[in-house]
């Protein structure tokens, strides 16, 4: 008897029935007979005074949960790190536990916002990751992953005997997506139409255009990024976010270094990414805007980058007055105090610098190709020799002068 915790409305009792079947497996059974028994006790004392017209919603609504299909063995990364079967009814998801036969965890179908099925970061091709998100935006989302290996068996409720398993990665892809259209319109999966990858290949050096994410990092969470045509989104650890084209009210480009730039993305008063779950938002709050600053995107992903924001139109506020980097020092002040500070911190470590990331890999020395690079000319003009009277003892005392400053400054 499958154990069918969504008729508990208590989560906290939810996650301890959960524990002890866990513990002891015996006990499965006898838990799911009692949620029946005063499932159904409930129920008749409800509809006690009730004739035939309830009764008949009632069988309706019993029909509504039987599962039409399943998917089992899929290894899912959230809500929770294991394998469930993925159950479909007319009306839900399920996340089936095999080893107990427990419901541990339900999104309803009219809940269902967003689906996004996308190649999975640093795997063999044909392995993709999907994730589907509930339009509350506080609720976790389904995600989970399809190796490039493996069979993919689908059961079918109305089918005699079970369909052959698939073991073509595009098979076992096609499938699930045709099948997750039948409970969610919205199917978001890359387009080259929309975002082309402009980065290199950390392993070759050359460009990678087939490439689907950039790697970044969200404060301390270390993920990916997916331009997809209906948003973006974020993964795969959690938190795993999406977030709708209609909630990104400005993007803003900041933190220029040699080899990385920050993207920040603004949203509208009072919208959340979708799949915030437990995730607290407060440390991106400005006044009733919250503003996502994904940092550590290396310089050669952002043509790709720039382009996708021109094809969806999205605003863009990085050289606005509040937000454009400042001008470059004076070149003539070659011994300024903020170069002197520059100098005396270079031995600091900097959270901004990449030559300690795996994934650094020295440009070809062109500033002109890089959009993004500022130039700064921190040596002064070379002065013309017009002095023809100057005596010779001057010139070497100017060429000492001058050494001795420039080995102050290389300390």
């Amino acid at each position: 008897m499958t154990l069918r915790l969504d008729d508990i409305d208590d989560i906290g009792l939810q996650k301890d029935i959960i524990t002890l079947v866990d513990e002891h497996k015996e006990a499965g059974p006898v838990i799911a007979k009692l949620i029946q028994y005063y499932t159904l006790k409930l129920n008749l004392g409800e509809n006690k005074k009730r004739k035939l017209a309830p009764q008949q919603e009632q069988e309706q609504d019993t029909d509504a949960d039987q599962p039409s299909t399943k998917i089992p063995d899929l290894s899912f990364q959230l809500p929770a790190r294991k394998k469930y079967t993925l159950v479909f009814t007319r009306s839900k998801l399920q996340l089936l536990n095999e080893k107990t036969q427990t419901v541990e965890h339900v999104l309803s179908v009219s809940d269902l916002s967003q689906v996004t099925c996308v190649p999975t970061p640093e795997k063999p091709a044909g392995s993709f990751t999907f994730a589907l998100f509930s339009k509350h935006e506080t609720a976790d989302p389904f995600v989970f992953s399809l190796a490039d290996k493996g069979a993919l068996a689908i059961l079918r409720s109305d089918e005699q005997t079970a369909a052959n398993p698939l073991t073509s990665p595009e098979d076992k892809k096609k499938a699930l997506v045709d099948l997750l259209k039948t409970v969610c319109d919205d199917v978001a999966l890359p387009s080259r139409e929309f975002y082309t990858c402009s980065g290199v290949s950390p392993s070759t050096g050359k460009a990678n255009p087939d490439c689907a994410y950039v790697k970044t990092y969200l404060r301390t969470k270390d993920g990916v990024l997916y331009f997809l045509p209906r948003g973006i989104l974020f993964g795969f650890k959690k938190p795993t976010v999406f977030i709708p084209k209609a909630s990104i009210a400005a993007t803003v480009i900041t933190n220029v270094t040699t080899h990385t730039f920050e993207l920040g993305l603004q949203l509208h008063p009072d919208r959340l990414p979708l799949g915030t779950g437990s995730t607290s938002w407060a440390p991106f709050q400005q006044d009733t805007t919250i503003l996502l600053p994904f940092s550590m995107i290396e310089q050669t992903d952002y043509a790709g980058i720039e382009g996708y924001i021109q094809k969806l139109g999205i605003n863009d506020q990085s050289m606005t007055e509040a937000t454009k980097a400042p001008e470059p020092t004076n070149k003539n002040n070659k011994y300024s105090t903020d170069d002197d500070a520059t100098v005396e911190h270079q031995d600091q470590p900097d959270l901004e610098d990449e030559e300690d990331d795996e994934d650094f890999a020295p440009d070809d020395g062109s500033d002109d190709e890089n959009p993004l690079e500022y130039d700064s000319d921190a040596s002064a003009d070379n002065e013309q020799d017009n002095h023809d009277g100057d005596d010779l003892d001057d010139e070497v005392d100017l060429l000492d002068d001058d050494d001795d400053v420039d080995d102050d400054d290389s300390t």
